[in-house]
């Protein structure tokens, strides 16, 4: 017994605002169903479940990592360089730690 035919396609609709930061599921009701041949079926919000059945149905996220974390990473880059070119002119203390600038820089992003 087929449920669904091949090929049907869903109509729907869905809350924007609706996925916080580190969820991969997102709420969605369907109301109509479309058939190849024009048949509609209506729905009354049906919500979209996984293979699994659990609420929502997952996809892929764009977290905009780069977006977030480009600035203070080149702003740390920009530090630590300078303080390598400063030193090596300079001719002080070979065991200077370089990666404090980027250290605190990364520190305060993830807070």
């Amino acid at each position: 017994v087929k449920l669904i035919e091949k090929g049907t396609k869903a109509f729907g609709w869905y809350k924007t605002g609706t996925l916080n930061q580190g969820q991969a599921h997102m709420a969605v009701l369907f109301s109509e169903l479309r058939t190849r041949d024009f048949k509609k079926v209506s729905l009354i919000d049906t919500q979209a479940t996984g293979q699994l059945g659990e609420s929502g149905i997952s996809g892929w996220v764009d977290e905009h990592f780069w977006d977030r974390f480009k600035g203070a990473l080149m702003l740390a880059l920009v530090q630590t360089s300078g303080d390598v070119v400063s030193n090596n002119g300079l001719k002080k203390d070979q065991n200077t730690d370089y990666t404090a600038n980027s250290r605190e820089a990364i520190a305060e992003m993830s807070n």
